[in-house]
């Protein structure tokens, strides 16, 4: 992950890019204790005259990236590209804070920008990451409500809440979850790391397996 936040980095310091924010799994990792993900969400805005991610791509497979569909492959890791289709998303990115990774940084979005987008796509495994937040109270809940009803969320919360929300507070983070959150994000990134080999390792032996199943 180290070298995918340099070339993040270097693509910024080369004009590839105007500016970026990770979100989605890694930037809650900041808040968050780690949790397995496979790829890296990362928003970008372009700079003037540019209209898509097309130079993106040029410029990373000209260094030997990979492209995986909607992804390449940056220092190892999935990174799906985005730019801001909406003024959350916007938000996001202009509101995103930079971070001390080892030697390096990154930036990365808000908590309460990260719940708003993940209301936004309300996904399973999104309304799983919000519980999170609001467990480890690692949340503002009144900016939250600030800006989930500025961008046209503020229902989708509300859902939630009487959905999931009734008797969270009871459930609280257990210690070792804790401890978990509080590592730097560096060493979060380690760990993250970890979990994905894990994750592609255990994904790879249950391909191997229905593969000799289906030909046995």
């Amino acid at each position: 992950m180290k070298e995918t936040l340099e070339v993040l980095n270097r693509m910024q310091a080369d004009g590839i890019i105007g500016g970026y924010a990770i979100g989605g799994a890694v930037g809650a990792t900041l808040y968050l204790e780690p949790s397995a993900t496979l790829d890296v969400d990362v928003f970008v805005t372009l700079p003037p005259a540019r209209l898509d991610c097309t130079p993106i791509h040029e410029y990373l497979t000209a260094r030997g990236g990979e492209v995986q569909g909607e992804h390449i492959v940056v220092g190892g890791w999935p990174v799906q590209f985005r730019v801001p289709s909406d003024n959350l998303e916007r938000e996001a990115l202009a509101y995103s804070i930079e971070v001390d990774v080892e030697d390096g940084w990154a930036r990365v979005m808000t908590p309460e920008h990260l719940v708003a987008l993940a209301l936004k796509s309300g996904r399973p495994e999104d309304f799983s990451r919000i519980l999170q937040f609001v467990e480890q109270d690692a949340v503002d809940m009144d900016l939250l409500k600030r800006i989930v009803s500025s961008h046209g969320v503020e229902r989708k919360w509300q859902k939630f809440r009487q959905r999931y929300l009734g008797g969270v507070r009871s459930n609280s983070p257990t210690s070792r979850r804790k401890e978990l959150a509080k590592l730097p994000f560096s060493e979060k990134l380690k760990i993250l790391a970890k979990l994905r080999d894990r994750s592609l390792a255990i994904a790879g032996a249950r391909r191997k397996k229905a593969e000799a199943k289906r030909k046995g």
